[in-house]
């Protein structure tokens, strides 16, 4: 048999030693693809194809694809993802599909943990048309089945912090064996587990630029350990640029654009280093193309108006408390003036029949009161809440100052607020967004003061004149 064949089958039966999980670079950008823990972590449903090609100088070109589609449901307490990959290396193939499911344990406001666990079948196969063989009735070969399927398992864990994520994920984790041949000596190999522990933290810088730095650390028994360093900028999540050290193999850079929020497409190289870059000249790169749909903007409006209906009952439920508690104060007024009018009557009375009695000749004339039937109109008064449990930043993240602020929207979306605030600018020049840090809204604040005088009558000549919502809360910081 052709020395060739011996080597090939020589590798499966050995391939435990050494990394089996295909590498990819757009892991920065769909990290679903190593870590079944990030169905769903995003607002969004998300879809992305890979196209992987390395070692092309080989002459057996290695190419590795992947579709994979994931998204959250049950109000994001869940996810589901679905992968299809394909692996091609020489006379092995590899076709493989599984299914995730993710839970979110919610710990507090800003701690989140995430479970995962992927099932599903993985199809190998040995391509017997790319064998360069004298003799296919060599005995090695017969009784070697061309297609060997067998089941696959993946779990995961991602904890998250703010703009802090941890991930660990054990791919292949049952470690089945794949069997080509009955013979325990030949024609097999086995799947062996990988430890996968990954960490990134989003840096903002302004309103534009987020920095992102990234570390991904592989470890499979009896397999020397291997990690990545990474490094990304993404401008207005419209442009995106990286650059990663792979240990002792490559170095690779990486760059993607957004297209109308909708569509991503990315490039990566790598730069071979290290021992293996005297046996390889050809082309290491892959391609990306994502789509990705916001399930939630639809729905953002309803939440917006909902949330903001909530904040108006509130207000006008105090409102109305308020006047009541106005109309009571007015008429026990009243009421006490009414007595005191009484009571001084009474006592000129008493003077007149005393004149009465010295001088009973003389009839005083005495007018009577006259009575003021002016109705009394109540004073207009605007309730202004005090903001219990907000935390108001400014969009650099600095801490917004005390005092009145006169707000017509609440948004949990940049963009719509950022609508809103355009179209109010002419007319209020102050007008800016502040953050809620409690719950992570966009404010649109038409005006802030430290004079209440000055928010209600700025209040008032807004509702009148545009006779949209309004209102007016009393920030001060904790």
């Amino acid at each position: 048999m052709n020395k060739r064949i011996i080597m090939i089958f020589c590798l499966i039966g050995f391939s435990t030693q050494a990394q089996q999980v295909p590498y990819y670079n757009h892991y920065l950008i769909n990290p679903f693809v190593y870590n079944p823990a990030y169905a769903g972590a995003s607002d969004y449903v998300n879809a992305s194809f890979v196209r992987n090609q390395r070692f092309s100088a080989f002459g057996t070109t290695a190419i590795n694809n992947y579709l994979t589609v994931e998204s959250s449901i049950f109000k994001d307490k869940m996810g589901l993802g679905l992968i299809v990959a394909h692996q091609s290396q020489g006379v092995q193939q590899q076709l493989m599909s599984t299914l995730s499911y993710a839970y979110k344990l919610k710990i507090n406001e800003d701690h989140n943990l995430r479970f995962a666990v992927a099932g599903g079948v993985m199809d190998n196969r040995i391509d017997y048309d790319k064998l360069n063989a004298q003799d296919y009735n060599d005995p090695y070969l017969i009784g070697l089945r061309p297609t060997r399927p067998t089941f696959d398992m993946n779990v995961g864990l991602l904890y998250s912090w703010k703009d802090l994520k941890i991930g660990f994920s054990v791919p292949q984790v049952i470690g089945n064996k794949v069997k080509y041949a009955n013979e325990k000596s030949r024609g097999y190999y086995q799947l062996a587990r990988h430890y996968m522990l990954s960490a990134e933290y989003d840096f903002k810088v302004g309103k534009e630029f987020v920095l992102k730095p990234q570390a991904l650390a592989r470890y499979v028994p009896n397999a020397p350990f291997q990690y990545d360093v990474s490094f990304m900028a993404t401008y207005h999540n419209l442009l995106w640029a990286s650059a990663t050290y792979k240990s002792d193999y490559a170095v690779q850079f990486n760059a993607g654009v957004h297209v109308l929020d909708l569509i991503r497409i990315g490039y990566s190289y790598e730069l071979l280093i290290g021992k293996i870059k005297s046996y390889n000249t050809g082309m290491n790169h892959e391609i990306f193309v994502g789509f990705s749909f916001n399930r939630k903007k639809g729905k953002e409006t309803i939440v917006e108006v909902e949330k903001i209906k909530e904040v108006e009952v509130k207000v006008y439920d105090d409102l109305a408390a308020k006047q009541r508690d106005s109309v009571q104060i007015l008429k026990d007024e009243l009421e006490r003036r009414l007595k005191e009018m009484q009571a001084e009557l009474a006592r000129k009375q008493r003077e007149r029949d005393s004149l009465n009695n010295i001088a009973a000749n003389t009839k005083p004339v005495i007018k009577e009161p006259v009575k003021d039937t002016t109705p009394v109109k109540p004073v207009e008064k605007v309730e202004i809440p005090l903001a219990t449990g907000y935390k108001f930043l400014e969009l650099d993240q600095t801490d917004s100052p005390d005092g009145y602020y006169v707000i017509i929207g609440v948004f949990s979306s940049n963009t719509n607020a950022e609508n809103v605030l355009k179209q109010s600018k002419a007319e209020y020049p102050e007008a800016h967004l502040v953050i809620n840090e409690a719950n992570k809204y966009y404010y649109v604040v038409i005006l802030h003061t430290l004079e209440e005088e000055k928010a209600v009558t700025t209040f008032k000549e807004y509702k009148e004149n545009k006779k949209e919502k309004v209102w007016i809360l009393n920030y001060l910081k904790n």
